[in-house]
């Protein structure tokens, strides 16, 4: 992965860690602070997909310690739920 979507997965998890308990979200939340269309899609979908392998084992699974998957929005993003 090159350093641009590295970058973007540690802040994603940095913005993660601020989240307070029973905060849902997407991952295109985490990254409120700039235009998320803006972010060439490859690098969206791969940082929403290294971000979902942060907490889960594997992708049918639904919960985590951290995290509960608790359905998509309209375009398809992964909806989760901080414990």
């Amino acid at each position: 992965m090159d350093d641009l979507r590295e970058a973007m997965l540690e802040y994603a998890r940095k913005q993660f860690d601020k989240l307070q308990s029973g905060a849902e979200f997407s991952v295109e939340d985490l990254f409120e602070d700039f235009s998320w269309r803006d972010i060439p899609l490859n690098h969206r979908i791969s940082v929403g997909l290294r971000f979902h392998d942060l907490f889960f084992d594997r992708r049918d699974s639904k919960e985590c310690e951290s995290l509960v998957k608790i359905g998509k929005t309209e375009e398809e993003q992964q909806i989760y739920k901080r414990k």
